[in-house]
């Protein structure tokens, strides 16, 4: 990890939280019979998928961006 510059803090924020997030995502899935739609219905979870989106998609943009005028 330290070789290849990742984050320390980044990966164990994930071991700990990542559990908890899988254990709500089912239970959410298991509320809405299986149905993504519950993500989007509610304006600050959909603020959150969105800004979710967003961040995945800034590094992978830029670096398209930058690999153009190169």
């Amino acid at each position: 990890m330290i070789r290849n510059d990742y984050s320390v803090i980044a990966f164990v924020l994930g071991i700990i939280l990542g559990p908890i997030a899988e254990e709500n995502l089912i239970r959410s899935l298991q509320i809405s019979d299986g149905s993504f739609g519950i993500f989007l219905t509610r304006p600050l979870s959909l603020l959150l998928v969105l800004a979710f989106v967003f961040v995945l998609l800034v590094p992978v943009v830029t670096a398209r961006s930058e690999k153009e005028t190169s």
